[in-house]
């Protein structure tokens, strides 16, 4: 699986992602929430290019 895969795969699952997250911190939730969104920017930005 590429790097690609994965990253889109993230995205994908990023709605799931949250009920199973309740346990984490709210500041570390949104530090994992921005990290995929930075990480779908690339991927996007790496489809268009």
């Amino acid at each position: 699986m590429s790097t690609h895969d994965r990253k889109h795969e993230a995205h994908e699952s990023a709605d799931s992602d949250v009920d199973t997250s309740k346990e984490l911190d709210p500041r570390e939730e949104a530090d994992i929430r921005r990290q995929i969104a930075l990480e779908v920017q690339e991927f996007e930005q790496g489809m268009e290019g």
